[in-house]
């Protein structure tokens, strides 16, 4: 339940800024739609759609991609 679109993503970007592997570095962020059922009273702006973009664009300024894919079952 819920959809943690943001932290998930800062994960994912932090862990590839701590590779030692060279070359592009890219991150796959599959998603079904917004962040949804994520904001608590400890997070209470966890469904924030500027969160996911901000995520992304800290990555990119190390030079890693982000492609989003919308995915539905």
């Amino acid at each position: 339940w819920g959809t943690p679109l943001a932290p998930a993503l800062k994960a994912a970007v932090d862990q590839q800024r701590a590779s030692k592997i060279t070359g592009t570095k890219s991150i796959i962020l599959f998603t079904d739609g917004i962040p949804t059922s994520c904001d608590t009273t400890a997070d209470p702006n966890a469904n924030e759609l500027s969160r996911i973009v901000d995520a992304a664009a800290a990555g990119s300024k190390d030079g890693i991609r982000t492609f989003v894919m919308g995915v539905i079952d």
